[in-house]
């Protein structure tokens, strides 16, 4: 059995998106021997009158300062989330297990949540998270 992990991050390396502010989901599988594969990338991308659009492609990579909200694609309203918006990224990953996340709310882990997908929080290297990750899951007996 293998479980499908969406990860919040600009570059592909690095865990470094915050879910409400984050544009960029790079989508992964990780199997039950501990290996993981990139599957593709995934976008979030605010369109023609704020009209919140999503895009997929396998090399695309632009980046969202999760710092500044101001035309990055982002469903932070200066601390509140714009629900909508929320429900548009939890759709864009409706297919993972897991969110692997730098920062995630607690509004919108509840979401997660009620829409059946586990939140982690990390920092750093997805290749590190990942192996713990892995032994998480193997303690667990999630990944049997």
């Amino acid at each position: 059995m293998s479980i499908k992990i969406a990860v919040g991050s600009s570059d592909g390396i690095s865990i470094d998106q915050h879910f409400g502010s984050g544009r960029i989901f790079y989508i992964f599988e990780l199997s039950d021997e501990g290996n993981y594969k990139f599957i593709e990338t995934r976008e979030v991308r605010i369109g023609v009158e704020d009209s919140v659009l999503i895009a997929c492609s396998d090399n695309e990579n632009t980046g969202c300062n999760s710092s500044s909200n101001s035309g990055c694609g982002s469903v932070c309203n200066s601390g509140g989330h714009d629900e909508p918006g929320l429900f548009t990224k939890i759709n864009l990953i409706s297919d993972c297990h897991v969110v692997l996340i730098n920062q995630v709310g607690k509004g919108a882990e509840k979401l997660l949540l009620k829409n059946g997908i586990g939140t982690f929080e990390a920092k750093g290297s997805i290749e590190k998270a990942f192996s713990k990750l892995y032994i998480y899951y193997k303690r667990t007996k999630q990944l049997i």
